[in-house]
Formats: C-alpha cells, structure tokens, sequence
C-alpha cells in the first residue's frame, strides 16, 4: 500500500509538472529547462533511455519522441490506476476490456485508420479497420531536399503497390492479380501527431543515416 501511494504521488507530481509546462508554451515562453525532463533525470520516470546527459548530447534538451513517450507512459499508468479503483467490483475478464480501450488512444491523440486492399486487375477490394495509434509515421523519399508536411502526408495516404499482397477475392474468383494498399483517416483525434521518420538503414552497414530534408 505504502508503494502504491508513493507511487501514486510521483504521478501526480509529474502531471503537474506537465501541466505547468504546457501552460508555458501556450504563452509562447520558451521552454529551456524542462520540469518533466529535469524530473526523469533525477529517475522520477521510467522511462529514462533518453533523457539523461551524455557525452554525445550534454545538453539539457531532450529528445522529441523520448519526452513524448515518457508522457504517454505517465499518463497511461495514472489512468489504468484509475481504471483499477473504478472497475475494481467486476471480474477480471470485465476488467481487462476496460483496461485495454483507454481514454487517451481512443479520444485525445488515437488517430483510427482505414486499410484498403485492392486487386490491380479486377478492381476488387476490402477494408479493414486497424487498431488505434498514438502517432502516423511519415516516411521521407530518398534524395529530397526539400518538402512540406502536407506533401509527405498526401504520400502517407495515397496508393501504392502492396508487395507480396494477392488480389483480395482470390479465393473466390480465381483472379491471379497483384493489389495496391491505402490507409484512409476514419476518425481524427483531439490532437493528431505525426512524426517524420528520417532515419534510414544502409542495407549494408546497417548503419541508420538521418535524412536532412527540409521540411516546412
């Protein structure tokens, strides 16, 4: 119990730090010494990978995506927490599915995307709905020196060929085609967050090169 509580007040204190944060960014101040990512450095987080000083990064400044997932993990752990208090007299199996359809994917930043499979020959197709994600990955193309994000989204969701995917109706009619895959947005969250992937692995080396497009 004692674990729990302090537990508990760690949460609620990096909540607040967040919250104190986010309300300094709103007013345009820029953030130079971060609450929560001072916090995680002292190992009030878990999830610390990134966030510490390094040789190869002494700044204070943390990384994006790590700052990012150390939020998410917060609040996905205060609010499973919560879950736990709420849904505490139903059996487990009833439990369990409360626990997996969280507040934040499902409402604040879970986009719900669309899959669409279609044969190149015969035009037919099937969609199929994927599970809500926190973050759409926007690939960059090799040698592009400049974009815009609207460019580089336009090429998330348009079609492309499928590799290895057979037509969706094969096995009814036969049909020996290729298909073409698409992901459409059938519902925007509260907030949608995109991240640019510019790192690329060299089939050789293996060694992951970051891209430095320019993107507006």
């Amino acid at each position: 119990t004692q674990h729990a509580s302090a537990h508990g007040s760690v949460i609620g204190r990096v909540l607040r730090k967040l919250h104190r944060d986010t309300n300094l960014i709103r007013t345009g101040r820029w953030l130079s010494n971060s609450e929560v990512a001072e916090a995680a450095r002292r190992g009030m987080l878990r999830y610390v990978r990134d966030f510490d000083r390094t040789d190869a990064n002494p700044s204070p400044q943390c990384d994006a995506w790590d700052f990012f997932m150390a939020i998410v993990e917060e609040l996905d752990i205060a609010e499973k927490r919560h879950t736990h208090r709420c849904f505490d007299h139903l059996e487990k199996e009833s439990q369990q599915k409360e626990l997996s359809r969280t507040v934040f994917n499902q409402h604040v930043w879970g986009v719900l995307m669309r899959e669409r499979i279609r044969c190149a020959q015969c035009n037919a197709a099937i969609d199929t709905l994927l599970a809500p994600r926190a973050v759409v990955d926007l690939s960059i193309p090799n040698g592009m020196q400049r974009t815009t994000l609207q460019h580089l989204y336009f090429l998330h969701v348009s079609e492309q060929r499928a590799e290895g995917q057979i037509c969706p109706s094969k096995r009814e009619s036969g049909c020996p085609g290729l298909s073409y895959k698409q992901e459409f947005v059938e519902r925007e969250p509260l907030i949608l967050l995109m991240r640019l992937m510019r790192f690329k692995q060299d089939p050789i080396t293996w060694r992951a090169d970051r891209m430095n497009t320019f993107v507006d």
